[in-house]
């Protein structure tokens, strides 16, 4: 049944496309206007945002640790041999020497009791 089905609609499909009439439309002929361009220089401007850095990008890093106090040179400007760049402050620097002299004294007095509790006993 299906198969009869599906022969009638096959059938159907080509009967109907093998009639079908196509009208063919004339083409219209269109009449194009010529020109001659104007040849001239033309500057085109266009902005664009971007970072620009150099070949040789140097990042400076300091060894040690701590706020920068002074900045002696501009980004970009050129330095010299020994010349001096930044100036870290000194307060952490500072407070590290006296924390290491008041260890020094403390290791100086425990020598001396562990001196004196050696010839006690």
């Amino acid at each position: 049944m299906k198969r009869i089905v599906i022969l009638l609609y096959l059938t159907s499909i080509f009967i109907h496309s093998g009639c079908r009439h196509e009208k063919h439309e004339k083409e219209l002929e269109t009449n194009f206007l010529v020109t001659s361009p104007i040849e001239m220089d033309t500057i085109l401007y266009r902005e664009y945002v971007a970072q620009i850095q150099s070949i040789n990008h140097i990042e400076l890093r300091s060894q040690e640790r701590g706020y920068l106090q002074n900045i002696y040179v501009d980004e970009g400007q050129s330095g010299k041999k020994g010349q001096l760049m930044f100036q870290i402050m000194p307060l952490l620097y500072q407070a590290e020497l006296q924390k290491h002299r008041q260890n020094i004294i403390f290791q100086k007095l425990n020598i001396k009791t562990q001196k004196i509790l050696q010839t006690v006993t």
